[in-house]
């Protein structure tokens, strides 16, 4: 088995996905106007140019600026802060949503992401744990798995890529490229 430490980005359609869920589900009733009106405009770049992911930072930013007490704005400012690969703004952001509302959708996954990110691999399955929506994120157990390959459980990863796979077929090249570290 091998020792290495991997360190694994997070894509941008991954994280993009996972937060436009995010208003799917999140209504915002507690924000301020003005937050509510700045998420609302973040979301509008989002189906123009998700491309602008600076942009849409700094839209989020002025959000947790004009109501620091709006989760969602937290929330989708972590999210947006592993865009740019910045995890230790994103787990600041993050904890932040944690405080005000633990229980949003996919934010124990976001901060596993970004823990992983920081190195901090058991932190990060510790996390990825605490996520209620498991099945409901396609690539959960692929980086449950990952975090626990580089934290060197290699038991616990090849069961989580084998859940993987099970779940999220069209990573299965993934999971067996993992699959053949750990073995070769």
């Amino acid at each position: 088995m091998t020792n290495k430490k991997y360190r694994v980005g997070i894509s941008s359609s991954q994280i993009l996905v996972t937060v436009l869920f995010l208003f799917a589900f999140t209504g915002g009733a507690n924000a301020n106007e003005e937050s509510r009106k700045l998420l609302a405009e973040a979301k509008k770049l989002m189906a123009s140019s998700p491309t602008q992911t600076i942009m849409i930072f700094q839209e989020i930013t002025a959000a947790t600026e004009a109501d620091p007490k709006d989760a969602r704005a937290w929330l989708m400012h972590g999210g947006y802060a592993l865009e740019i690969f910045a995890p230790k703004e994103a787990i600041t952001s993050l904890d932040k949503a944690r405080a005000l509302d633990p229980s949003l959708p996919n934010l124990q996954f976001l901060r596993g992401c970004a823990l992983h990110l920081e190195g901090d691999y058991k932190g990060a399955v510790s996390a990825y744990d605490q996520e209620p929506r498991k099945n409901a994120i396609p690539t959960f157990w692929f980086r449950r798995g990952l975090a626990n390959k580089a934290a060197t459980d290699y038991d616990q990863a090849l069961t989580d890529f084998e859940k993987s796979d099970k779940v999220y077929q069209a990573g299965r090249a993934a999971t067996e490229l993992h699959r053949g570290e750990i073995y070769g």
